[in-house]
């Protein structure tokens, strides 16, 4: 055969199957014999729609479908309380003395007065959003501290925020989700006003007894 003149293609194909020359057919490729590269390798060249249309299907197969969610199945169940009540807008810097003790804090002070107890309040933050509180007969003192006798002071938050209620005594978080109290303080034999339960008018005593006078650092969301 001539490999100097134009070859049919079906000529080329009969001649390859019959003498298996791989050699020969490396030979009419380098010379760019039209129809060489899919007829000798059956249309599996690089280069073949067949071996394109193998690529894309192993492609949808890796695709991975698109799920169909519902927003709502993403959001966390968990919720913010609501608070009972806002910060009285009345807290008015003052500057008084009250008593030291293992937790009396020295920050910025501020009074107000409780027309429900008909006292007034001392309130004297501790920096960190907590505060301690004092009540006292008249403006000008002298200021003792708010104590608890069926808690530390859970119900304090009465006396800054409007509307604040305790359904249950000896949790803070049931009146307001951002309140807390710090550690409890036994004020014992001290001077002190004092009650049990949010609601109740306070009293003085001149002398506390033993443990059951209580208060604590408390923080009632007044960002104070």
């Amino acid at each position: 055969m001539n490999v100097d003149e134009p070859i049919e293609p079906h000529a080329l194909h009969y001649w390859v199957m019959k003498t298996h020359s791989l050699s020969f057919v490396s030979i009419l490729l380098g010379l760019g014999v039209s129809g060489c590269s899919s007829t000798v390798y059956g249309g599996l060249d690089a280069g073949s729609d067949s071996l394109e249309g193998d690529d894309s299907q192993e492609s949808d197969g890796d695709a991975e479908d698109p799920v169909n969610e519902d927003p709502a199945d993403n959001e966390d169940p968990a919720y913010p309380i609501e608070p009972t009540g806002t910060c009285f807008s009345d807290l008015t810097p003052a500057e008084f003395t009250v008593p030291a003790d293992a937790q009396a804090c020295s920050g910025q002070q501020f009074i107000r007065f409780v027309p429900e107890q008909d006292l007034w309040l001392g309130f004297v933050s501790c920096g960190d959003g907590s505060a301690r509180f004092y009540l006292a007969a008249s403006e000008s003192g002298p200021f003792f501290p708010a104590t608890d006798t069926a808690g530390h002071g859970q119900d304090h938050c009465e006396l800054v925020r409007s509307g604040f209620t305790l359904p249950n005594e000896d949790e803070i978080t049931t009146g307001c989700a951002e309140c807390s109290t710090g550690m409890n303080l036994p004020l014992e034999y001290v001077p002190a006003y004092s009650r049990a339960n949010a609601g109740e008018p306070f009293t003085f005593t001149s002398k506390t007894g033993y443990w059951s006078y209580q208060a604590s650092r408390i923080d009632c969301g007044c960002g104070l």
